[in-house]
């Protein structure tokens, strides 16, 4: 008859890691953080939107046409959604006021 192997358990250490993280709160920022954040980002992809833009219409390879086209195009979308982003936050801010 064989005999059966009986697993023990090991107890765990503790990681240096976990004891040594802080805890921040990080649930609450300042609306004023946030609106600035919203802003310096929509005026970075403004920025890149009109360089590349301006890029795709100077360039003459085909190759970067489409290169530029296609960023164009993604930077336009993610400032357009930064700008509703930026609206929502003044228009929660406003109602807040009230």
């Amino acid at each position: 008859m064989a005999k059966k192997r009986v697993k023990r358990k090991v107890p765990r250490k503790s990681s240096s890691y976990k004891s040594s993280r802080r805890r921040t709160n990080t649930g609450k920022v300042s609306s004023n953080r946030k609106i600035s954040l919203v802003l310096k980002n929509l005026g970075m992809f403004v920025i890149i939107f009109i360089a590349s833009l301006g890029l795709y219409y100077i360039s003459n390879n085909s190759l970067w046409r489409s290169f530029f086209s296609m960023a164009s195009i993604v930077t336009g979308f993610v400032a357009v959604a930064l700008l509703i982003s930026y609206l929502v936050m003044i228009f929660l801010k406003v109602l807040k006021k009230r």
